[in-house]
């Protein structure tokens, strides 16, 4: 399964694994909905595992980091790929993803 939801604690953590895409969206949506509903002090997002995040699952991940500072919350995107870093920042979304 390309993505986890990890709720240990008060700060939770999501996994992003292997080629996370549309097909995925699904999954990577529920997630997000969860934590957004249920994590105390906010959620890590884990990306050391991804190879490839396409915009369908980057604009749930843009929702999710809105979501939780709009409650105070953190969302910490950690071990963004060096692929995946360099494809939001040619579409200018390095600096609200990172």
């Amino acid at each position: 399964m390309p993505v986890e939801l990890l709720t240990s604690g008060a700060q939770w953590s999501m996994v992003l694994d292997g080629a996370v895409d549309i097909f995925d969206i699904a999954a990577v949506h529920a997630a997000a909905l969860d934590a957004v509903v249920g994590a105390p002090e906010g959620v890590v997002v884990m990306l050391a595992g991804a190879t490839v995040i396409d915009t369908a699952v980057t604009q749930v991940l843009l929702a999710l980091k809105r979501a939780l500072a709009d409650s105070g919350r953190t969302c910490v995107l950690d071990e963004v790929p060096p692929s995946v870093l360099e494809a939001w920042t040619l579409a200018g979304l390095a600096p609200a993803l990172t």
